[in-house]
């Protein structure tokens, strides 16, 4: 590629940058690939490691405590990414799905949840599709 600079974004579209010159998208240009930061998890989780997981749960306990009428067993993360509550909602008794549209997250989740697959579903979808056509359990939170 020589001297040129592939930009990377949140979904922005890739373009190949030459000196004095743009090309265009790089969709259908085998030399150019586009890439996120969702296509790297480990960075994404290096990325917001500062985040406080467990006080975060406590706030969906404490939403579900004060607002559900039913008893939760589970919980839907929408947008789950690589999962950061997962570990924690199931070590706290529930069962845990998360939602993405990212493969390579999901995959990475997958690794992270080890020996918790029984407590884990792990769904690929995009949640702009997502309907819900009826509650199949008593026992689900969103």
């Amino acid at each position: 590629m020589g001297n040129a600079v592939v930009q990377m974004s949140f979904g922005l579209e890739a373009r190949k940058q030459i000196p004095g010159k743009e090309c265009g998208p790089a969709e259908g240009r085998n030399d150019l690939v586009m890439k996120t930061v969702y296509d790297y998890p480990r960075y994404y989780e290096i990325a917001f490691s500062f985040r406080d997981i467990a006080r975060e749960v406590d706030v969906f306990e404490e939403c579900i405590a004060r607002y559900s009428r039913i008893v939760v067993g589970r919980i839907l993360e929408i947008a789950s990414g690589n999962s950061p509550h997962m570990k924690e909602i199931v070590r706290r008794g529930y069962e845990y799905t998360g939602l993405d549209i990212s493969e390579a997250m999901l995959d990475y989740s997958r690794k992270k949840a080890g020996d918790l697959n029984d407590k884990v579903l792990l769904i690929n979808a995009d949640m702009r599709s997502l309907g819900i056509r009826e509650h199949h359990r008593k026992t689900d939170a969103f």
